[in-house]
């Protein structure tokens, strides 16, 4: 069943490609299956089964699949260059990382009620890749995927292959995680469209005459109010105004009155006594004083003669030792007086002359 915004859409541009009598014509085909599937399948059937769930989840470890019903929306006896442009529109409701998304056609058919089939998930064509890149600021708004090189290699003869009808692979690298809205999703209705601008063939026939107009249509059901949109990106900051002229100077002010003196603050801590200075070099010797002179050296006296030794005399007893006297008292000794000053050396004085030399006494 098409959707009422896609009926909108397709009004609009068949309206718009009359008026401004543009020889192309759109084909919108219906979103047949939309799911997504582990890499690496659990052995668990069931957390692998993600066809009635509202979003798709595709990074690393997912791919994303979705399928159109596009052989009964194109006409027969189609030509590759009859597809000037197809386009394929996914909303992305989250992108918690940015990075590449790559989109292949899938090689086999599936359905989403039981992919992956056997554990297995549909194989896709490595060879016809088209990358595209996702930045975060894209969350909440519509991607446009150019895969126009896909559907006209499903055009062989003259004819819509039936793997046409298998759809696209949505790839991640390494880095990319994003969640797009399924058909299921029944809060904001934004499942995949898919768009093919064909070329119109032959020259345009002559305007017919205009029909009568046609009784006016019931009012449809409002529709229900979509959700509130993203808030847009902030707008730039606009140019600096030029500066004000300079405001006249205003009078100066009376002189206010003196304040009263502050409280005289506490002493401060006296500071730590400070460490002892090195000890001062010692002073210089003194200089030596001058040598007295020497005195004359006096004469020397007549040797006299010699005496007659004379006999030994007889050796005297040896008298008896004297008792030992009983030691005194230690007196008190004082307190040592402060030593004075050391007074200057004087001069060394003058030497006196040398006394005669004494007679020899008489030999006993």
């Amino acid at each position: 069943m098409i959707s009422h915004q896609q009926l909108k859409t397709l009004t609009l541009k068949l309206a718009i490609s009359s008026l401004l009598d543009i020889s192309t014509a759109n084909a919108e085909p219906l979103l047949r299956f939309d799911s997504y599937a582990p890499v690496v399948p659990s052995p668990i059937q069931a957390q692998n089964r993600h066809g009635t769930e509202p979003s798709l989840i595709i990074n690393q470890s997912n791919i994303g699949y979705l399928a159109f019903y596009l052989q009964r929306s194109l006409p027969n006896r189609l030509k590759a260059s009859d597809v000037q442009k197809a386009t394929l529109s996914i909303f992305l409701n989250k992108v918690d990382a940015g990075g590449n998304l790559s989109v292949a056609k899938v090689l086999e058919d599936w359905n989403e009620k039981t992919l992956p089939d056997n554990n297995r998930s549909p194989a896709y064509d490595t060879v016809t890749l088209k990358h595209f890149v996702i930045k975060p600021s894209y969350a909440g708004r519509w991607l446009q995927l150019d895969v126009t090189h896909i559907v006209k290699d499903w055009i062989k003869h003259n004819e819509i292959n039936t793997a046409a009808s298998y759809g696209f692979a949505l790839i991640a690298d390494a880095q990319l995680n994003i969640s797009l809205d399924s058909k299921e999703n029944t809060s904001t209705s934004h499942q995949a469209l898919f768009d093919v601008v064909l070329n119109q063939s032959g020259a345009t026939g002559a305007k017919g005459a205009t029909g009568a107009a046609g009784n006016t249509g019931i009012a449809g059901n409002t529709g229900a109010t979509g959700a509130t949109g993203n808030t847009g990106l902030p707008g730039n900051t606009g140019a600096t105004g030029a500066a004000g002229n300079t405001g006249i100077a205003g009078n100066t002010g009376a002189i206010g009155a003196t304040g009263d003196t502050g409280t005289t603050g506490n002493t401060g801590a006296i500071g730590a006594t400070g460490n002892t200075g090195m000890p001062g070099n010692t002073g210089a010797i003194g200089a030596t004083g001058n040598t007295g002179i020497t005195g004359n050296t006096g004469a020397t006296g007549v040797t006299g003669n010699t005496g007659v030794p004379g006999n030994t005399g007889a050796i005297g007893a040896t008298g008896n030792t004297g008792a030992t006297g009983a030691v005194g008292n230690t007196g008190i000794i004082g307190n040592t007086g402060i030593a004075g000053n050391t007074g200057a050396t004087g001069n060394t004085g003058t030497s006196g002359n040398t006394g005669a030399t004494g007679a020899t006494g008489n030999t006993a």
